[in-house]
């Protein structure tokens, strides 16, 4: 879909935005990529604070790609690893100025949240907001619902932020009780809005330590404050963690927290940051077990089963309404944790192209990493080959054994803006970020 060469420039939370430029890195999550950028102007500029090193020259000055001289770039990386593919498209035109194995279905790891994310942007207001509910089914009982917020917190912690957490759902709920005269109640919880398995089929039990069991209902991704670990029941983490705040706020907590399917009158709630505050977060942080509960969100969101079978219908339908499915692509999860997935370098592409081209969607471009300056691209592109690109690349990156991938938007030395999808696939991580940096780089010359 084309899109103006010029995008909008307000900063406006949830309407039209522009490209994302520098901002504070954000040190990676163990093993997930770490992911942050804001607003911009328009050109590339030089930012001592991060070290953005100055843009490369300008190799034509009449703004248009020299695609012979970009296949030449492209076909000169040395090391070419495994099994790689690329696709390079200028979103003004539409028009795919480099296609190596653009259509071939690879393992995409991490880019599948593009995918995810900008599904989500197209069905839901970037300033939705999602709720954690205390109902009262009669005097003296209570029940915590979950609304499937993934960055529902135990408490506000010292950074603040938007997030909301039962401690501050417990002051409310103890007020409101106290205010009836109330100050003793058994606890129930419904995790009940999402339906099927909480464990993908395809992810191995070794997984545990990258995504937590998928429920609507819990606080701090369900991971023990005092182990580090991730729980088997995170809602009942969640209520149980309830519980001990309620009784610190004076109301007395009866028996021990059960499953119940919440209903009765509202006693207290609290809202989750906006969607693009989540999307941005979880594309900063690679996260998956986030990225998964917005696969639940999505697919209740078009009227689908928020199971995994349901999310991988909607993501299929959402791939087909933006014009970037193709015949014989698997999508499996929502996060990419999943090794049966396959996209094309094309698919990815073609998403960014969409999300460029749609105002409402544009808000996720501020949760991609930015070459050499943020997120899980701060520490690469320091080689002669690459440093010009600093300052230039914005993408998603991806890992997982054996696969290596990139994809976003870049920006040329004379303001354009060009879109690329770069996979690699059976080779060893470390040589395969090597060629997308090196890939990307070459795109950034323009």
């Amino acid at each position: 879909m084309p899109v103006p060469n010029q995008l909008p420039t307000e900063d406006t939370r949830g309407a039209s935005r522009h490209l994302p430029s520098g901002a504070d890195a954000v040190p990676a999550d163990g093993t997930k990529d770490s992911e942050e950028a804001t607003g911009t102007a328009q050109k590339p500029r030089t930012t001592q604070k991060h070290g953005v090193i100055d843009a490369a020259p300008v190799e034509k000055a009449d703004g248009h790609t020299d695609t012979a001289a970009l296949a030449k770039r492209l076909t000169a990386i040395k090391g070419k690893p495994g099994h790689t593919a690329a696709a390079v498209v200028d979103p003004a035109s539409g028009k795919e100025l480099y296609a190596a194995g653009d259509d071939t279905l690879l393992m995409p790891a991490s880019n599948l949240k593009v995918v995810t994310m900008a599904s989500m942007l197209s069905v839901r207001d970037a300033g939705t907001r999602f709720t954690t509910t205390i109902v009262s089914p009669a005097p003296g009982k209570i029940v915590l619902v979950g609304g499937g917020d993934p960055y529902l917190k135990r408490s506000p912690g010292e950074d603040g932020g938007p997030w909301a957490s039962t401690e501050q759902l417990a002051r409310r709920t103890a007020a409101a009780l106290r205010k009836a005269g109330t100050t003793s109640v058994t606890l129930s919880y419904d995790d009940s809005l999402f339906g099927g398995a909480t464990w993908h089929p395809s992810w191995p039990k070794d997984y545990a330590d990258q995504v937590t069991t998928i429920t609507s209902l819990w606080v701090d991704e369900g991971v023990d404050p005092a182990t580090g670990v991730r729980v088997g029941n995170p809602a009942d983490q969640a209520a149980t963690t309830f519980a001990d705040q309620l009784k610190a706020n004076g109301i007395k907590v009866t028996g021990k927290p059960a499953r119940t399917k919440g209903s009765g009158a509202k006693i207290a709630e609290v809202r989750s940051a906006p969607l693009e505050e989540i999307i941005n977060r979880a594309l900063l942080h690679s996260d998956n077990s986030a990225t998964e509960v917005m696969g639940r969100q999505l697919a209740l969101a078009t009227g689908g089963k928020p199971d995994p079978a349901g999310v991988r219908a909607a993501l299929q339908a959402k791939l087909k309404e933006f014009g970037a499915w193709q015949d014989g692509a698997v999508i499996d999860d929502a996060s990419g944790l999943s090794r049966s997935n396959r996209v094309s370098p094309r698919m990815l592409a073609t998403v960014w192209t969409k999300v460029l081209a749609t105002p409402a969607m544009q808000p996720m471009l501020d949760g991609v990493p930015i070459s050499g300056v943020t997120g899980g691209l701060s520490y690469r592109y320091d080689q002669p080959e690459t440093k010009p690109a600093r300052g230039l690349v914005h993408a998603k990156t991806g890992t997982l054994t054996g696969v290596a991938s990139l994809s976003g938007w870049v920006r040329t030395p004379d303001g354009r803006v060009l879109v690329e999808g770069l996979i690699v696939n059976d080779a060893p991580v470390d040589q395969g970020q090597v060629w997308v940096d090196h890939a990307s780089a070459a795109v950034s010359h323009g």
